[in-house]
């Protein structure tokens, strides 16, 4: 009778968490880190998908037009009403393809080629795939290291001709991130050491969320004014961490199109 109940009350215990014991609520006005997903979803992308031939196809596009590299640095993510819109820098921070994913088609411009690639398919697994929960591992075998992601979750309003933002660079063994930061939503900016192991966290509050970045160990992270080209660096030299960032460095204003003025590495 007591190993009955026992059995019975681990079956509740296990029915309780697959039900609801591990979801989590993710405020759309913050950045989204991609976990763990379905394996089965991520073959069936690397199989059959149409999409994700096109965008291997605007990578060779780019590496043979460009440096022959075998890397992208990094590539932004909006999310819009209607469709997904993907824009894919090259080594040098340049432009490389705009792609916009929706439901029934893909459609990439090259700029540097002056060229469209318009395909009408199923894009539902790439959407999916895009609007799921990836591990970044995962996420550059899925695409065999071709491009760094860098995924934004903010909205169609994340790029504004009128407001204040500031560049974040990380660059790591991988690629470069970029991404957009706003000063009003953006409490302070905190990197710690993890552990030992020199894992390093970047970590950000967007008002009363707070996103830790720990699948990656940056290299170097700088914070830049795109219309002058300043910018404060933090370095992870001799696992020390080299914080030059003032709360003054963080107001600017950036042009209408500052989402294609990614300067170099220097």
């Amino acid at each position: 009778m007591p190993s009955k109940f026992f059995g019975l009350l681990l079956l509740s215990l296990f029915l309780a968490l697959s039900s609801g014991g591990c979801s989590r609520q993710i405020r759309s006005t913050a950045p989204v880190i991609l976990k763990q997903t379905d394996k089965s979803i991520i073959t069936t992308l690397r199989q059959r998908s149409a999409a994700f031939r096109t965008l291997r196809a605007v990578t060779k596009i780019h590496i043979e037009r460009d440096h022959q590299r075998n890397v992208f640095n990094g590539a932004l993510l909006f999310r819009k009403p209607d469709h997904l819109r993907l824009d894919i820098f090259g080594p040098l921070g340049i432009l490389g393809a705009i792609v916009t994913i929706k439901q029934d088609s893909v459609r990439v411009y090259v700029p540097v080629e002056n060229t469209l690639i318009e395909t009408t398919t199923d894009s539902n697994e790439l959407a999916n795939i895009i609007g799921a929960e990836i591990n970044f591992d995962d996420l550059f075998a899925l695409l065999d290291g071709g491009l760094a992601f860098l995924w934004d979750d903010i909205g169609s309003s994340s790029v504004r001709a009128d407001g204040q933002y500031y560049l974040l660079t990380v660059t790591q063994a991988t690629g470069t991130f970029y991404y957009w930061l706003e000063p009003e939503t953006l409490n302070p900016v905190e990197i710690q050491r993890l552990d030992r192991a020199n894992t390093l966290i970047y970590r950000m509050v967007l008002e009363d969320y707070t996103q830790i970045f720990t699948h990656w160990r940056p290299q170097r992270i700088r914070i830049e004014r795109p219309t002058t080209g300043e910018s404060v660096q933090l370095s992870f030299r001799d696992q020390e961490l080299n914080r030059a960032i003032k709360d003054d460095d963080f107001n600017f204003r950036l042009p209408e199109n500052v989402q294609y003025l990614i300067s170099p590495e220097k």
